[in-house]
């Protein structure tokens, strides 16, 4: 391991993330993952450079990706996914899919190939942070929620099968 003290430093913003949440929480509500990235930030090497990736640091970070997936399904209603709004959403990635083509087209001055990585990474969402956030206000619940949950879903999924093919 070549930067021991970066599982240390991940292990302090674990713990120092829920202790800002509870120190702002008097005056505004700020969720938990917000505090959670944005020390990652400022602690990762991008910006004091105190926190650099090596290889448990990349198999953690692997495998925390995959429990945010699991943890993200496990919060969908899919009773409540159908119908008209399961069609919307199933819809509307291939139109956002062809839009973000388009537009990395553009960008990258007709690199085909560049122009589909980009295109997928720009119809993915971010179900896993979203989710929690919806449980914790009350809003998943409801209309709004189960909206949301129905987009993200499929805008989680169409980027893995999109990546899968590439």
């Amino acid at each position: 391991m070549s930067h021991p003290g970066t599982l240390v430093l991940i292990l302090a913003a674990a713990v120092l993330a829920p202790l800002l949440v509870h120190a702002t929480g008097r005056r505004v509500r700020v969720p938990l993952v917000i505090f959670e990235i944005s020390l990652g930030i400022v602690m990762g090497p991008d910006v004091l450079g105190w926190a650099r990736p090596d290889d448990v640091v990349d198999t953690l970070a692997d495998l925390g990706l995959s429990m945010l997936i699991f943890l993200a399904g496990y919060e969908i209603d899919f009773a409540a996914v159908r119908g008209d709004t399961l069609r919307r959403s199933l819809w509307s990635w291939p139109v956002a899919l062809v839009a973000g083509i388009a537009l990395a087209l553009l960008v990258s001055g007709g690199d085909v190939f560049e122009a589909f990585v980009i295109g997928t990474a720009l119809t993915s969402t971010t179900l896993g942070t979203v989710l929690p956030m919806l449980r914790d206000s009350g809003e998943l619940r409801g209309r709004f929620g189960t909206v949301i949950s129905a987009f993200g879903a499929v805008g989680e999924f169409g980027p893995v099968i999109a990546v899968a093919l590439l």
